[in-house]
């Protein structure tokens, strides 16, 4: 029943005008450096004094209507002790069943403490664990320019590994960014995670926006597909296991969603409208809003700061409506913005009608 419970509730967005999809910044403190981070200027200025407390998020979980999808992100979102209260506000008061937690694992106690806590007071919610591992050992701990990191992240594994017996909603994901800095070792990452982890997921991100390390960007188109090629053929591997509903249409989004990745790398051109501002939005620490992170790091593009929420009452509707924010929609939509955001891509694929006989294909065909 809690299956068919998100499944109409993500059905009912479909229908909505309003964000189905935010992605929360609760921080951008972080005790890492990593070469290939986005959000490396704001982490260096980052002042705890200055983030939403859980109290202005309750109030922005209030103006949400049926949000289906919460991302927690930052910086390293588990700086903060309250992240689980975070999650219960919109799960209470937003309708949200799909929950991501991403990190790069080094604070254990509260991750673990944070999904229990989830799990027993959102009985409906999928929670998807993300575990940030980018090469294996002291290469890892390298890029992200922290010792002893890849230590904490397989005590983390271990940790949500055991509380995930038994239960069919908290899904561990491995997540990968590739960059110059792993690219030509990237298959170790792989065989690794294979070898010795036992996870739902192993995703493949590309670097993106502004990072800290220009260089990192610089990746081939090669590689990314013979890279994106390997995650796909382990994501297909652990949906033939899966026994639950649906899991075949996600599979279909999650492989069309790489097709139009792969197409925007390769062919640099526009191929969906994105719905970034509309479907999905972010929101950072300071109560600023944006449509997505690329944007504002995009020169000659316009200033994509639709507003702070903190100046319309927590209200991310009344904001929305601002004329601002409907100016950056507009740019958008005339400029026909595209990027290799992942999260914006599918978000767009997921409310496009024009994308569902793709998705399905890719479902059912394993994209034959």
């Amino acid at each position: 029943m809690k299956k068919f419970q998100r499944i109409f509730f993500l059905a009912f967005s479909l229908f909505s005008k309003y964000p189905a999809y935010l992605i929360l910044f609760i921080t951008s403190r972080c005790n890492a450096k990593c070469s290939m981070c986005f959000n490396w200027q704001k982490q260096d200025s980052a002042v705890k004094a200055n983030e939403l407390s859980l109290k202005e998020i309750e109030k922005i979980s209030s103006s949400f209507n049926k949000l289906i999808q919460l991302t927690i992100a930052g910086g390293e979102p588990f700086l903060r002790d309250d992240v689980a209260e975070i999650v219960q506000a919109f799960y209470k008061n937003s309708g949200t069943r799909f929950i991501t937690l991403p990190t790069n694992g080094t604070f254990p106690d509260r991750l673990e403490s944070a999904v229990r806590k989830i799990l027993i007071n959102c009985p409906a919610c999928l929670v998807n664990v993300c575990l940030s591992i980018d090469a294996v050992g002291d290469a890892h701990d390298k890029i992200r320019n922290l010792p002893g990191c890849f230590d904490k992240v397989m005590e983390s594994y271990n940790r949500i590994s055991r509380l995930k017996e038994g239960r069919d909603n908290l899904y561990i994901k491995i997540t990968t960014v590739l960059s110059k800095s792993n690219a030509e070792n990237i298959e170790e990452v792989f065989i690794y995670v294979k070898d010795n982890l036992k996870v739902d997921e192993h995703e493949l991100l590309l670097a993106r926006g502004n990072t800290r390390d220009t260089m990192a960007l610089d990746v081939s188109p090669q590689i990314y597909t013979r890279a994106l090629k390997t995650v796909e053929d382990i994501a297909y591997n652990n949906l033939k296991k899966r026994k639950y509903q649906f899991s075949g249409i996600f599979y279909g989004l999650y492989k069309y969603t790489n097709r139009i990745v792969s197409r925007i790398i390769n062919e640099k051109k526009y191929i969906y409208p994105c719905l970034a501002g509309k479907k999905m939005i972010e929101v950072y620490e300071d109560g600023s809003v944006v449509p997505c992170e690329i944007l504002p790091s995009i020169k000659g593009t316009i200033d994509a700061n639709m507003g702070n929420i903190r100046d319309f009452d927590y209200n991310i509707n009344k904001l929305l409506a601002s004329e601002k924010a409907k100016n950056i929609i507009k740019y958008i939509k005339e400029k026909r913005c595209f990027c290799s955001f992942e999260c914006a891509i599918l978000a767009s694929l997921v409310y496009n009608p024009r994308a569902y006989p793709h998705i399905l294909r890719y479902a059912f065909l394993n994209g034959k």
